[in-house]
């Protein structure tokens, strides 16, 4: 009787543990997904920005040259619309990013089970 109780507690703390873990795995991953696709939406929309500004400076033809040029790189990628490109851009960030953090979440499991 005793022997069962052990082994019920421990497949329940077992349980218990991989949802925790599961849990860590799901919002850590959303989180990275999350920030690194608003980050290059922020910092595309800060070279549109400045290149926009720039263009009411007196470098105004280095300003028009290095938006051309953004919204050639971006119409390339987006099939020939600008935020489309952004968005393509944006997801294949998010999408390595989320790879690799699940990378990394296997690789710290599989470490911490051969140091026990």
């Amino acid at each position: 009787m005793v022997v069962k109780e052990v082994c019920t507690s421990r497949s329940t703390a077992g349980a218990t543990r991989g949802k925790i873990m599961a849990l860590g795995l799901v919002s850590s991953l959303l989180l990275t997904v999350t920030i690194c696709f608003v980050l290059p939406a922020a910092s595309l929309g800060l070279a549109f920005g400045a290149l926009s500004i720039g263009m009411a400076s007196p470098i105004a033809a280095v300003s028009e040259a290095g938006r051309q040029l953004l919204v050639a790189v971006l119409s390339t990628f987006g099939s020939g619309s600008v935020f489309q490109g952004g968005i393509i851009i944006c997801l294949t960030i998010s999408a390595m990013a989320g790879l690799f953090d699940v990378f990394a979440f296997y690789r710290d499991l599989s470490l911490k089970s051969h140091e026990l």
